[in-house]
């Protein structure tokens, strides 16, 4: 105790006594870079800043911080002469204990501003493969203008969490060497082995081979938030174009939080992103739009997944969306499609994700208009499903997935299982406005399966359930009826039933100038008094809160939370018990009714959405 108030009085005294000193020790602790800057400049201060970043790592040794101001930088450039002209395999490279800085305003600061004014998106400090300077937008990524460009713009591979790229826009790498070398992956930043930590970076028009066309982490646990990664490319047989990460065993988890993944493109599995094989990743609050995945030529293809494919690895997937992201030119012996998300022999845990205009398409056995399930036992909590279209399982197909408190609307297959195909298990959730084409207008039943119970399925064409196989279904609500103990045929009086505005729901593919789902209205499933389907459910069904969902610390509780976040267990005195269990009776459906209609814990029934956020995460 002693030695310790000892040594913080000394620094103490130090500190005051040489504040000179110590303040010139923290300005020499970051460099400045700025593609303005004189040659010559030792980076000391933007008055002398660096012109190429290149010097600045160089010299880097006992730097904390390098900053960069807005301009652009490339890899082959530098002062010192240790990177040479024209080098495709010159590259960015991370350190430990850095942090690589952009978005700073630098010398171009005018009156009433400073140079460390910082903003990444007005001040865009790019890092680019172009080395010439002439890239043609209309030939990437295989025109001749991007043949000479870096195989990675940046590396962080042998690095830890103390390696930070902050507020950079990437592009221009292309990892065009063979599937069997690093220059085949990860054109915009390719790591090994490394876990650094990516923030607020932008990757756009990057191209890889193999995988990674804006990112390739191969083990490691890197850290990637608030990132963008737009337009990303890979080549055929290729996986995850904006992001790949191979996770390998417990040391590695890589996570992803607060990242949007745009228009990017794959041939072959996960348009957005591809995680893959043993290990285990968290992605959270991230948002996948209009990303592709098409099957490779010649010969089959091994997944899909327009948005993100997992690969026999364990995923922790947590309020995320996606929107109309497609995988095409896949047939059924290619293995998963999938055209949001395809899970390859994964025990992945979905919680209050949404799926939306997802579509697996141009084939006649498309399959998983928003979700694609082969082997594994997936798990999707509080998650949604609306307007996902496939030839069979508009929005899910697979066998071996359990869904709880999940909805599914006006999802479409041109063939079986307008919602959901082959098998399953369905508790607590609602299937309404699903269609088609022959059999199972909500769920396409395929031998054992599936096992359907406290779930309404109403307003679904044709009949609900169908196919050849036997499914398990109990406690539910089934408009035209169906065998099982505690089963009901009643109007589950939703407070507003959805409307497909005449045209179908969802934006028809085979016109693409019209948007048919723009006048669509996805209703609002929860329950009116008097539905029978209050205190109507098999409390014995509900499974345990195993993720602790209400974050109290018991994981033996059944799940406590409805898809609104409201409690799921609620009497309604209004209402007789005529489900199975203790009172309070569970209610049938995703939704549990939480009293009259001025009165829905405080907040007015049909606006209760989302009050209660599912932020705990699981270790």
């Amino acid at each position: 105790m002693n030695n310790g108030q000892v040594k913080i009085s000394t620094l103490f005294v130090a500190a005051v006594v040489t504040t000179t000193l110590i303040s010139s020790i923290a300005q020499a602790q970051i460099r400045y870079v700025d593609d303005d800057a004189a040659l010559g400049g030792d980076g000391l201060s933007w008055g002398t800043a660096y012109r190429f970043l290149q010097d600045a790592l160089a010299n880097a040794a006992g730097v904390t911080e390098i900053r960069g101001a807005q301009g652009t930088y490339k890899p082959d450039q530098d002062e010192a002469g240790n990177v040479t002209a024209g080098d495709r395999e010159a590259t960015f490279q991370l350190i430990n204990g850095v942090a690589l800085r952009g978005g700073f305003l630098g010398l171009s600061a005018g009156k009433g501003q400073e140079p460390d004014d910082r903003d990444v998106d007005l001040y865009e400090t790019e890092l680019t493969g172009d080395l010439l300077g002439n890239d043609e937008p209309g030939e990437f990524p295989n025109g001749a203008t991007f043949a000479e460009n870096s195989y990675h713009v940046l590396n962080g591979s042998e690095t830890d969490g103390t390696a930070v790229l902050d507020g950079f826009f990437v592009t221009a790498g292309n990892a065009n060497r063979s599937f069997t070398q690093p220059t085949g992956h990860g054109g915009g930043l390719f790591a090994e082995n490394g876990s650094p930590t990516i923030t607020a970076c932008t990757f756009v028009g990057n191209f890889a081979t193999s995988s990674g066309g804006g990112v390739h982490c191969d083990g490691g646990s890197p850290t990637v938030t608030n990132c963008t990664f737009i337009g990303n490319q890979t080549g055929n047989f290729s996986d995850g174009a904006g992001m790949a990460l191979v996770v390998n065993g417990k040391s590695s988890h890589p996570m992803v939080v607060n990242c949007t993944f745009i228009g990017n493109a794959v041939t072959n599995a996960g348009g957005g992103l591809c995680i893959g094989f043993s290990g285990t990743a968290t992605i959270m609050n991230c948002a996948f739009t209009e990303n592709t995945a098409t099957g490779p030529t010649p010969g089959p293809g091994a997944a899909g997944g327009g948005g993100i494919v997992v690969f026999f690895s364990d995923v922790l997937l947590l309020n995320c969306t996606f929107t109309n992201n497609t995988v095409s030119n896949f047939t059924e012996a290619d293995g998963a499609t999938g055209g949001a998300l395809g899970l390859v022999g994964s025990d992945s845990l979905l919680i209050g994700c949404t799926f939306h205009g997802n579509s697996a398409q141009d084939d006649d056995s498309s399959t998983g208009g928003a979700v694609r399930v082969i082997g594994g036992e997936p798990q999707f909590l509080n998650c949604t499903f609306t307007s996902n279209r496939a030839q069979r399982g508009g929005a899910t197909d697979g066998g071996t997935e359990t869904l709880m408190n999940c909805a599914f609307i006006g999802n479409t297959a041109e063939e079986v299982g307008g919602a959901m195909s082959n098998g399953g298990i369905a508790i607590n959730c609602t299937f309404i406005g699903n269609a088609a084409g022959s059999e199972g207008g909500a769920i396409h039943s395929v031998g054992g399966g599936p096992t359907v119970t406290n779930c309404i399925l109403w307003g679904n064409s044709p009949i609900s359930i169908g196919g050849p196989g036997s499914p398990i279904v109990t406690f539910s609500d089934i408009e035209g009826g169906f065998a099982g103990t505690g089963n009901i045929d009643a109007d589950p009086m939703f407070v507003l039933e959805p409307d497909d505005g005449g045209d179908g729901f969802g934006d028809d593919p085979s016109t693409p100038m019209i948007d048919e789902g723009a006048n669509d209205d996805f209703g609002d499933l929860r329950l009116s008094p008097g539905s029978p389907c209050i205190d109507a459910a098999d409390n014995a069904a509900v499974p345990a809160d195993g993720v602790d969902l209400d974050d109290d610390g018991d994981t033996k509780e059944p799940i406590p939370l409805d898809l609104d976040g409201n409690p799921r267990f609620v009497d309604d005195p209004d209402t007789p018990d005529t489900g199975n269990g203790d009172p309070p009776i569970v209610d049938m459906g995703a939704f549990e009714f939480q009293g009259g209609p001025e009165d829905c814990n405080g907040f007015p029934c049909g606006n209760n959405d989302n009050k209660v956020l599912l932020c705990h995460v699981p270790p």
